[in-house]
């Protein structure tokens, strides 16, 4: 009997298929259609609290040059404490707790920033939501969204992750810009737009809680194959 194909063997095929075949990939596996869903949510979190925030911002804050150093402030604050948590825990996080509970930590900082939000819809509410989704996105979720990609095939991962990571992503940047103008449009004000949007974020909660059981599930039985592949020889 011939030997399985080394890993090195598995890097050395070439991924055929055209740039569409993605599509065929992703719409087979509920798991990808989960983790499909997973990022468009990561971008209706990020663009209903940057509009909120631009809007603020805007009526708040007068003069280019006070807003530039707000957001300054906001960006070297969401890198320092990027940096420290990759360096020191993020690690530790996933393999304490897991993928699910990481990739859940992202939405729970939208459930109870858009509460906050909904209770007091001011400019130092925005700005900490704006600090901690980003911080947790880029040290945690982010990390853990990538491991989601690990237990699929190759052919999945190669394809099915471009076109979520672009094509979704991106389009989703658009359709939930769409949403905020037009629930501004409805006559809502951000303490209602946060109200309205704050059950979405928990879906997204419960979302990440069931692609974490799954991903740890697919990793246990691609362990248990491998290692009755190798007894078998």
């Amino acid at each position: 009997m011939a030997d399985p194909p080394t890993e090195v063997d598995l890097r050395r095929q070439r991924v055929g298929g055209s740039a569409f075949a993605g599509l065929s990939e992703l719409i087979r596996s509920p798991y990808l259609l989960g983790v499909a869903a997973w990022v468009s949510l990561l971008s209706f979190g990020a663009t209903i609290t940057y509009f909120a925030q631009a809007n603020i911002v805007s009526a708040t804050i007068h003069g280019a040059a006070a807003q530039t150093r707000l957001f300054a402030g906001i960006d070297l604050s969401v890198g320092l404490l990027s940096l420290a948590t990759q360096v020191f825990a993020t690690a530790a996080f996933l393999k304490r707790f897991g993928t699910g509970i990481a990739a859940a930590a992202l939405p729970a900082v939208y459930v109870v920033g858009f509460a906050a939000l909904a209770i007091a819809p001011s400019l130092s509410v925005v700005v900490t939501l704006q600090v901690a989704q980003r911080w947790m996105n880029f040290a945690i979720a982010n990390p853990a969204r990538q491991v989601f990609f690990t237990v699929v095939g190759r052919e999945e991962k190669y394809k099915a992750k471009n076109l979520i990571d672009v094509v979704i992503y991106r389009g989703s940047d658009a359709l939930y810009g769409w949403v905020y103008d037009s629930l501004q449009a409805l006559g809502l004000k951000l303490g209602a737009i946060a109200l309205c949007v704050l059950p979405v974020a928990a879906g997204w909660l419960v979302l990440s809680t069931t692609l974490g059981r799954t991903q740890e599930r697919l990793a246990m039985k691609a362990d248990d194959q491998g290692e009755s592949g190798w007894q078998s020889k």
